[in-house]
C-alpha cells in the first residue's frame, strides 16, 4: 500500500539514530509492529487485571 505523509524529520531522525533502519519504509513497518505488540500487551494486563483466580 502506498501512502505519502509528512513526517517529522526530527523525530525520523532520531528513528533511523537509534535502529540503524535508513529505509523508510522499513522504519514506519517496524514502527507499527511495534505499536500493535504494545498495545496486544497493555490489553492482555488490563484483562489480567479483571480476571479472579480461585486459588
Amino acid at each position: 500500500m502506498n501512502i505519502h505523509s509528512l513526517l517529522d524529520d526530527e523525530l525520523l531522525n532520531l528513528a533511523v539514530n537509534l535502529t540503524g533502519i535508513s529505509n523508510k519504509c522499513e522504519l514506519i513497518n517496524l514502527a507499527l509492529k511495534q505499536l500493535v505488540q504494545n498495545r496486544q500487551k497493555s490489553d492482555l494486563f488490563q484483562l489480567a487485571g479483571q480476571l479472579e483466580l480461585g486459588i
